[in-house]
Order: structure tokens, then C-alpha cells, then sequence
């Protein structure tokens, strides 16, 4: 009997990071005018943000067949293997509830669907983590308690130049991005208790948002007991520019750490978005 760690391409893995964390991801359709891909596996980063640069067509995502989930369940519970499920937040995607229909159709107990709360580095943050307790002989009850509890502690800050792919992807109104353009508002997106993406900050210019970003690192402190990821999306310019500033404040974070976010949150935050996730210190209280 084996534990399985199962997560999506919203995890912005690479393929040879799959096989050397033992890890299955199952692939997020993404679609073209009429050409679909499946990311990370036909659909590279790179070919992504070329396809979406050339502005002649807006991509989709879609969720993968429930089939699919059925068969790795099926085959899981053929074999006696634990599946732990690391998935992209259930606010930003409907996949998660699509997933408990597929374990109840399969009748297996020992499936444990985790709602990450979070996209992109923040999933991979955690199922690394879950990758290492595996590793350290941990029952998959012990990771599933100790993921849940770490999710919580996780913050993701991302600020992007332009809009237009998030009035283009139905999240935000022609009006307001319009609103936001002559004020020259660039807003710091953040993931919510209930992993709903929230505002948290209304930049004016790009520079005052990866401000805003490199202030909060520095208030809430960094857990170095975990990896820290600045991540772009096709550009890393303001991605370097956001860790030059947080240096400013006295932490050093590695440029060899920044790590470009693939097609299912770069459909919505297009080219030379810049962010970072880490988890927040818990700090001792005196009283």
C-alpha cells in the first residue's frame, strides 16, 4: 500500500519535477479558438505566454473530465493505495466539487481531498511539503491534518500591469478596469480565508504595488521553516524588481527561487504580473 499525492497543473509543476517528487498531477484543459491543449503537457509556459502575447485569440480553461478522477480512484482503490488530493482553490474553480462526486461514485474512504485554499506556488507549496512528510513516514491522516493546518498559514500577494485579461476572462467589468486605468491604479491581489480572490491594495503605478507587497513580507515575517516563491508570469521583470525592494527592508530572497506561473492563473493576469508566497511566521503571543 502506497500514499499517492495528487494535485492539478494549477500547481505550475514542470514535467521533470513530477517524476522526481513521485507526485500525479492531472492536466487543466486550455483552449484556443478552436486548438485545445492540455498544460503542461502539450502546452508549455513559454508557448502559453507566446499564444497569449499574439492577442488573436483569449485562451478557456475548463476542468478535466470526471473521468479521469474515476480511473485514479478506481486504480487506487484496486491497489489499497491512500490518495491525498492537493487541489486548486474550490472559490476558483468548480474542479473540487466535481472531485468529492468522483470519490462517492468510487466508494473508497481512503481518498482525502484537501481544498489548498490557494493557486499556482501556493498548492505547490503545500503538496511539496506533503511530498516531505511522505518521505519522513508519515500515515496519510498525519499529512492531511498537518496540510490543513499549514494552509491556513500560507499568504499570496500578486500585482499585475493591466486588466484587460481580467475583463477579457469575465472577472472584472470594462467599467471598472477602465476606472482603474485613468487612475492608474495596479491593484495587490491576495487569497482569502475561504481561497476567494480578495483586493487588498489599490497601487497607484506598478512601483507603489510591489511596494505595498515587499511591506507586508517584512510586517508578517517569513517562515524560513518552508520555501519562499516569487513568481512572474512570462516576464520576471517586476518580479526582480519586487526583491530588490523586499532586500530593501532587510530580507534576502534568492533570484534563482522565482518561478513562472503557468496558463490557469496567467489567463487572468496576462504578461509581467509579479507576486510572492511564503508562509507567515507564527509568532509566540506574551499575553
Amino acid at each position: 500500500m502506497a500514499i499517492r499525492i495528487l494535485t492539478d497543473s494549477g500547481s505550475d509543476y514542470e514535467q521533470d519535477e513530477i517524476k522526481e517528487k513521485n507526485i500525479d498531477v492531472i492536466p487543466i484543459p486550455i483552449a484556443f479558438n478552436d486548438a485545445e491543449y492540455l498544460d503542461g503537457v502539450n502546452l508549455s509556459k513559454d508557448q502559453f505566454f507566446t499564444l497569449l502575447e499574439d492577442g488573436t485569440s483569449f485562451p478557456k480553461t475548463a476542468q478535466p473530465s470526471p473521468q479521469i478522477f474515476i480511473d485514479y480512484f478506481k486504480d487506487a482503490k484496486k491497489n489499497g493505495d491512500d490518495v491525498i488530493a492537493i487541489m486548486l482553490s474550490g472559490s476558483l474553480s468548480g474542479m473540487l466539487q466535481t472531485i468529492h462526486l468522483c470519490k462517492d461514485t468510487v466508494g473508497y474512504d481512503r481518498i482525502y481531498i484537501i481544498d489548498s485554499l490557494n493557486a499556482t506556488a501556493g498548492i505547490r507549496l503545500l503538496v511539496d511539503n506533503a511530498v516531505k512528510m511522505r518521505k519522513d513516514g508519515k500515515t496519510a491522516e498525519e499529512i492531511v491534518s498537518l496540510t490543513n493546518t499549514l494552509k491556513k498559514q500560507i499568504r499570496l500577494y500578486a500585482t499585475f500591469p493591466t486588466l484587460r485579461y481580467l475583463v477579457k476572462g469575465g472577472r472584472l467589468s470594462k467599467f471598472e478596469a477602465s476606472a482603474a486605468a485613468i487612475a492608474r491604479i495596479k491593484p495587490v491581489l491576495t487569497i482569502g480565508n475561504e481561497g476567494e480572490v480578495l483586493v487588498c491594495h489599490k497601487g497607484v503605478g506598478i512601483k507603489r504595488s510591489l511596494d505595498y507587497m515587499a511591506d507586508k513580507v517584512a510586517e508578517e515575517q517569513i517562515d524560513d521553516s518552508y520555501p519562499v516563491f516569487p513568481i512572474y508570469s512570462g516576464n520576471p521583470v517586476n518580479c526582480i524588481l519586487i526583491l530588490k525592494k523586499i532586500a530593501e527592508r532587510g530580507i534576502d530572497i534568492s533570484e534563482k527561487l522565482i518561478t513562472n506561473i503557468g496558463p490557469t492563473i496567467g489567463t487572468y493576469v496576462g504578461v509581467a504580473a509579479a507576486g510572492i508566497v511564503y508562509v507567515k511566521k507564527q509568532i509566540p503571543c506574551d499575553c
